[in-house]
């Protein structure tokens, strides 16, 4: 393997560290301990805080995700890809999606709530952005067990559902 193949690799695993350990930490240990903060004025602005830097440090996995993965699929292109590959780049893209709208729609508003002093709205706004963010995270995994496990559960030609409709 040449070693510009190698560094791909090594960047593109640290990026999807990046994001999907960012995602994980933020749902499952971020933003549940905000939410045993006693003062709702000190959960909205933790909970801006944190997700400011999910969006940071998301937004470099995410774009390092699709630069090196783009890169390792133009290199090693041998006249079409695979299913899995292509159910990959789909649930990517739709994640990507979610994640620009998690934070130029959801955390826009939130925040522009939080400076109206309208602290319901933004608390609205924030379980909102949670819940996007949990789909995305989901979406995240998926790709993330394609990526691992795709060769071997889907064949190169695509998934075939007749045997669904077959009678045995």
């Amino acid at each position: 393997m040449p070693i510009n193949l190698v560094a791909v690799t090594v960047v593109h695993e640290i990026a999807t560290l990046i994001l999907v350990g960012g995602l994980y930490f933020i749902l499952f240990v971020q933003l549940p301990a905000i939410a045993s903060v006693k003062s709702p004025r000190v959960r909205l602005r933790l909970r801006r805080a944190s997700f400011r830097w999910l969006f940071r440090w998301g937004w470099l996995g995410l774009v390092l995700l699709w630069l090196t993965g783009a890169y390792d699929l133009l290199t090693n292109a041998d006249g079409g890809f695979p299913a899995h590959v292509r159910i990959m780049a789909g649930l990517s893209a739709a994640f990507t999606l979610l994640f620009l709208i998690a934070q130029f729609g959801l955390f826009n508003e939130a925040t522009a709530a939080m400076e109206d002093g309208n602290s319901e709205r933004a608390s609205w706004l924030y379980r909102r952005l949670r819940f996007v963010v949990g789909l995305a995270s989901v979406l995240a995994l998926v790709v993330v067990l394609l990526d691992v496990t795709g060769p071997a559960l889907i064949p190169l030609e695509g998934l075939d559902l007749k045997f669904l409709f077959m009678r045995g």
